[in-house]
């Protein structure tokens, strides 16, 4: 679906064990004379969670949805070997 300055595609009703229902939202920004597409991945616990209608962050969050965050290549190695000098 288009809305709100956004592409979404919406994925549900998965039958895999701990499969999650998700949203691709592709976000338009005119930047200058080019157009700049931002991407977020957003998963929701529930496979058969409903599309939520409203895309912006505050609303899918309070309907249970959460960003698909990655890690950068400095932010991993944090996280693999911890706050080690």
């Amino acid at each position: 679906t288009q809305g709100q300055g956004a592409t979404v595609y919406y994925g549900s009703g998965g039958r895999a064990p701990g499969q999650s229902a998700y949203l691709l939202v592709i976000g338009h920004a005119h930047a200058g004379v080019m157009w700049a597409n931002q991407a977020t991945i957003w998963v929701h616990r529930d496979p058969n969670a409903p599309y939520p209608g409203i895309v912006k962050p505050e609303s899918l969050v309070g309907k249970g949805w959460r960003q698909v965050i990655p890690y950068d290549g400095a932010s991993e190695v944090e996280r693999v070997k911890g706050n080690q000098p």
